[in-house]
């Protein structure tokens, strides 16, 4: 009995060690989790992709992952799902720590072969790229300063993808980008000797600007589906916002935006707005004030939505003592609209949490936001030795309450709008139509692919399940079909080909 027993353990201890190898699990799970940064010529220090690399720093790793530092989501996953999710399993944990602890053995054969990571642009071949004048940091202090770049077209434009780049992010502690219609921007630029023109950081530029995009360490570029986009009036100027971080006299940064333009009959407009930020009448409490030594948190609320509104994105900001950051909507029938919980929230590592689809927050409901300071020796990120009283500002000492979301208003159907292959597109996008207006009133016009010549049927579905065959017209690519009769409602398009169906959907008012 003891030799079995023996036998056993012995056999168990080989299958466990066999699967806690380099070779066999644990570099898949480095390329997927830790490579996009750890490689060579990635942005962090140490590249983890081959054996001898990953396994001189497995100590290191491990502590980083069981102290939720790495990888970097600080985003609650079992709250709400986000595009780019970059969450270990307790499954892949254990593997990690199986393998540090066996002395981190290569194993047999040979592992798979390292992805492809791209550092470079993801708008490579941009219509349009935005660079700020060549300026050269004047202080040791927080710096902000406001660059206009005039409008190179009087043409209405739509942005459908951007994406910031600033070369020297060591020094560049965040970004905003507006356009601004009038003419107040440049006013203020000129009068300044020196390239752009100081501002105090946050504000708008004028009363007219509008907000494009924000950029802090850590975020990537945007892409709208579909037909949305942020509409760029003809003749706006751009303005960015640069905040440069303490100690960067005598340094500079090549900021530019890169933008990617649609063109669409019908555009359905995106607005990039804080909906939830730290003063009146949003902030509940008198003032975002944290005195040292103590643990804080304060409330948000948002003004009613107008309209349905359909959520692209989420982009909650801190400072240094933030910790959590939790933001919620209330229907009018008191039911939740989980948003996003950051429930350990990292100075270091912000990002625009952008959702999988449209998220519906219904007319009437409002967003709450609430968020957890903590001004106290204990947080390592706190900036001041020992802990001083911290207030509302700008500088990376002082601490901020915002929540920046991107939305449009909400059509039907729009829960079934992906945003994934947009932000992380497939080798080979699939053919699709195209309906406009929508909503619709007497028709609807369907742009199809130009592979498609022949179509042999056309069928609307509607929310019942009754199929409806309507007159309709086609001729060179383009599709009318006659709606004046239908009942007001959302229907699905059916155009059938030889070789495929392909489906769309429009609003009939």
């Amino acid at each position: 009995m003891k030799f079995f027993s023996l036998t056993t353990f012995l056999l168990l201890v080989a299958i466990n060690v066999s699967a806690q190898t380099w070779n066999q699990d644990i570099a898949q799970i480095v390329y997927d989790h830790c490579g996009q940064c750890h490689h060579e010529g990635g942005i962090a220090p140490d590249s983890f992709t081959a054996y001898a690399d990953a396994s001189n720093n497995a100590s290191d790793m491990l502590d980083e992952i069981l102290d939720d530092h790495m990888p970097p989501w600080p985003a609650n996953h079992n709250y709400t799902n986000f595009i780019g999710e970059n969450v270990l399993t307790q499954e892949e944990i254990n593997l990690i720590q199986a393998w540090m602890n066996a002395d981190a053995p290569e194993g047999s054969g040979t592992p798979p072969p390292v992805p492809t990571y791209n550092d470079g642009y993801q708008l490579t071949s941009p219509d349009e790229i935005v660079t700020i004048p060549n300026y050269v940091v004047t202080s040791n202090q927080d710096v902000y300063r406001s660059f206009v770049i005039p409008s190179t077209s009087n043409e209405n434009r739509n942005i459908g993808s951007i994406e910031f780049d600033p070369d020297n992010t060591e020094i560049v502690h965040h970004i905003l980008a507006f356009y601004d219609p009038s003419n107040v921007s440049q006013q203020l630029d000129d009068a300044s000797s020196e390239p752009g023109f100081p501002s105090n950081g946050g504000s708008f530029p004028s009363d007219e600007a509008v907000l494009i995009g924000v950029w802090v360490p850590g975020m990537g570029h945007t892409v709208f589906p579909e037909n949305l986009a942020i509409v760029l009036p003809g003749g706006a100027d751009f303005v960015f916002e640069v905040h440069y971080a303490p100690g960067s006299l005598g340094e500079q940064a090549n900021v530019n935006m890169r933008l990617d333009y649609k063109e669409a009959p019908f555009i359905r407009e995106v607005y990039h707005s804080p909906l939830l930020f730290h003063g009146w009448p949003s902030l509940q409490e008198p003032e975002l004030f944290i005195p040292a030594n103590t643990i804080q948190t304060f409330h948000e609320i948002s003004v009613e939505a107008p309209v349905n509104l359909s959520l692209i994105s989420v982009f909650p900001h801190m400072h240094l003592l933030g910790k959590t950051f939790k933001v919620y909507g209330l229907t009018p029938d008191e039911d939740t609209v989980r948003v996003i919980d950051v429930d350990h929230y990292d100075f270091h590592w912000q990002f625009s949490y952008t959702f999988p689809t449209l998220t519906l927050l219904p007319q009437g409901s409002r967003l709450y936001g609430e968020a957890m300071y903590d001004n106290t020796d204990a947080n390592d990120d706190n900036p001041n030795n020992p802990p001083a009283d911290v207030g509302l500002g700008e500088n990376t000492t002082d601490e901020m309450m915002v929540c920046f979301f991107m939305y449009t208003v909400h059509f039907p159907g729009d829960e079934d709008i992906s945003l994934v292959h947009v932000n992380n597109p497939p080798a080979a996008m699939p053919e699709s139509l195209f309906v406009y207006p929508n909503p619709a009133l007497d028709l609807v016009i369907v742009d199809i692919p130009n592979t498609i010549h022949n179509v042999s049927q056309v069928v609307l579905i509607n929310q019942q399940g009754q199929i409806i065959e309507p007159k309709f017209d086609f001729g060179n690519g383009r599709m009318t079909i006659d709606t004046k009769n239908l009942t007001p409602g959302v229907y699905d398009v059916q155009v059938h080909s030889s070789k495929q169906i392909m489906t769309t959907r429009f609003v009939k008012l």
